[in-house]
């Protein structure tokens, strides 16, 4: 359903503007320094763009805008990875954390929770594009 992706894409668009306020709170004092391609503010403004990047396919997938280049493919690829990502929570609700060998935090439980819902609804509008 139409409604379904613009949600997906409404998320996804969150989730790129909490990831880049990651990035900027990254910087700090480090502002006068050139960011490199290993620091962590730009590895999250790297992830900032891409989440963008997929929150215009669920908007193409959609019909509110046009067709992105490969966008059946690309939407389901990107269905898929929310899915994946957001079902590392179940192992954490046990307390194994597959990122880290501490045991998962807030932080980790909230990101895999909101990955799982994201990918949910992409799966829920897709389905009822059919």
């Amino acid at each position: 359903m139409k409604k379904l992706l613009i949600l997906g894409a409404a998320l996804s668009f969150t989730a790129a503007a909490a990831q880049a306020q990651i990035g900027v709170s990254n910087l700090g004092d480090m502002h006068a320094i050139a960011v490199s391609a290993q620091s962590p503010a730009f590895t999250s403004l790297l992830g900032a763009l891409l989440l963008s990047v997929w929150g215009l396919y669920a908007l193409s997938a959609s019909g509110t805008i046009p067709p992105l280049p490969f966008m059946q493919q690309t939407i389901y690829g990107i269905t898929a990875i929310y899915l994946v990502r957001g079902l590392f929570l179940v192992p954490q609700l046990f307390g194994q954390n597959l990122f880290a060998y501490e045991a998962p935090g807030p932080r980790d439980l909230l990101v895999s929770a909101a990955m799982l819902l994201i990918g949910v609804v992409h799966v829920a509008g897709l389905a009822r594009q059919k």
